[in-house]
């Protein structure tokens, strides 16, 4: 699923500039000896760190496809910040949360798959009996001067537009399902943060909002950690992935703390997306649960109520 993840020859590049940036060197001097230094087998990787720091048009489409990187380096060209530094940290980080990712990703596909099965199975057992066997007790009771029951009447006895009123409805909620599950895949493996109209959903909604939480808490300390002025990084951070910057956040950089606090309220927001997921899936299950079991036990009693009440009219 993730398929964005920076080559290895790529961080190692990167890892060196930034050494040599932060021991005294100049940009250019640094690329230089770099070129200098390393064989053929890191030209490319050169190339594309060059043309990533100056912001060129230079074919660089294995680093573009990473549109919050590209984000970063632009706010760190514009604000001073050191771009080799900036992509070592996005790698550690990136490197750290693809297992999270992954399991986002496991869940929301599980909770889908699960939803869409509990529609699909009552809509047919619905259907099928509405068309092929409750006719037969209609037939029956009216033969015999009767009726069927009120419940089944009320929980079946629908007509053929309410049939195709339920089709609708359950197609729509099929394909709003499909087309969540899309965005967040495509959000998720392009390690972009996840779109803030799924904030007004129950369930999902506290799950996007904690994913980008936690995004918004490392891209201003990635941010922060290239040197980009603390101001800069919580606004841009904040603008980024739609979310507000703790409040705690701005008491700490007022105290000239910020760095700790960041590393300490990201590590708190890892767990704090854990448990998220957790709670999304159990909160999922037992509301799929719940609608399974009332839909079924309604459909089983309408079914058999016709078959229980038949000496009444005999």
């Amino acid at each position: 699923m993730i398929k964005n993840r920076l080559p290895s020859t790529y961080e190692f590049v990167s890892r060196q500039l930034s050494f040599l940036v932060e021991s005294g060197h100049q940009t250019d001097s640094a690329l230089r000896e770099l070129r200098s230094k390393l064989d053929s087998t890191y030209s490319s990787d050169i190339d594309q760190l060059e043309a990533l720091i100056r912001g060129s048009d230079a074919p660089t489409s294995r680093w573009r496809n990473n549109d919050l990187l590209e984000k970063l380096t632009q706010v760190a060209r514009s604000s001073a910040g050191s771009v080799p530094k900036l992509i070592v940290l996005f790698e550690a980080y990136f490197r750290g949360l693809t297992p999270l990712l992954r399991s986002y990703w496991s869940g929301l596909q599980g909770m889908v798959f699960y939803g869409l099965v509990v529609m699909l199975v009552a809509t047919m057992v619905v259907s099928i009996y509405k068309v092929f066997v409750l006719p037969g007790f209609d037939d029956f009771y009216s033969t015999l001067g009767g009726e069927l029951p009120e419940f089944t009447r009320v929980v079946l006895g629908f007509s053929d537009i309410g049939v195709l009123i339920l089709g609708v409805v359950v197609l729509v909620s099929i394909l709003f399902f499909v087309f969540c599950m899309l965005v967040m895949r495509r959000r998720l493996s392009q390690f972009r943060p996840l779109p803030t109209w799924l904030f007004q959903f129950p369930i999902l909604g506290h799950l996007a909002r904690t994913y980008n939480q936690g995004m918004q808490l490392n891209v201003a300390r990635i941010l922060i950690g290239s040197g980009v002025d603390n101001n800069v990084a919580l606004e841009s951070s904040a603008k980024m992935t739609g979310v507000t910057v703790p409040r705690e956040v701005f008491a700490s950089d007022s105290l000239g703390n910020i760095h700790s606090e960041l590393e300490h309220q990201c590590e708190l927001q890892l767990g704090v997306q854990t448990n998220a997921m957790i709670r999304a899936r159990d909160r999922l299950s037992v509301l799929m649960k719940s609608l399974l079991s009332t839909v079924l036990g309604a459909l089983i009693i309408a079914m058999y109520l016709p078959i229980f009440k038949m000496g009444s009219v005999v």
